[in-house]
């Protein structure tokens, strides 16, 4: 009987293919790191806001749950990347030959391991070496994020240096015309 057929073709009647998963997942990437950029700015304005605010999102930042959230959204950038470049390629008029498909499909799931990997281990080097510099002159989190020793000097230092090089921008224009 016709009426319980599908009118097109549906998920249903294909199997997932390489191409098709990675189409999707690129997809999907692309929406986690539009989530996760808000993330990335909500934890920056703690920063800026204060101390407080700081410690509260940087502790759910820093438990297990947002470690978890922190490497997902590592590997979606690096996915996204990758296969990111991978379209360049194809949009260049080059990979189109099925073997390469499948060829730069793996090597994109390959790329985005390898450099999450290496960007976590590097950052986990990095941490560990911090902690153990107890001599920096940066004993809490906060001046670590605004990289200087003092939570009060350093926004008015940041400050400063955004509105120099605002007041730069007609300087360089004038000596460039």
């Amino acid at each position: 009987n016709s009426s319980h057929r599908p009118l097109s073709p549906h998920l249903q009647v294909y199997r997932p293919q390489l191409t098709s998963v990675l189409s999707i997942t690129h997809r999907a990437t692309g929406i986690g790191l539009s989530f996760g950029i808000i993330l990335l700015i909500t934890w920056l304005v703690a920063a800026a806001a204060g101390m407080n605010y700081f410690n509260m999102v940087n502790s759910v930042v820093t438990s297990w749950f947002g470690k978890l959230v922190l490497l997902g959204f590592t590997w979606a950038l690096f996915y996204h990347l990758c296969n990111g470049i991978r379209h360049l390629f194809w949009d260049a008029g080059f990979g189109f030959e099925l073997s390469t498909v499948y060829k730069s499909g793996y090597a994109t799931i390959a790329g985005s391991i390898i450099l999450t990997a290496t960007a976590w281990i590097i950052g986990i080097t990095i941490d560990l070496r911090s902690n153990l510099m107890t001599d920096n002159g940066m004993k809490t989190h906060l001046a670590r994020v605004r990289g200087l020793g003092s939570a009060k000097e350093g926004s008015h230092h940041w400050w400063m240096q955004r509105l120099t090089a605002i007041a730069l921008i007609p300087l360089t224009l004038w000596f460039s015309i």
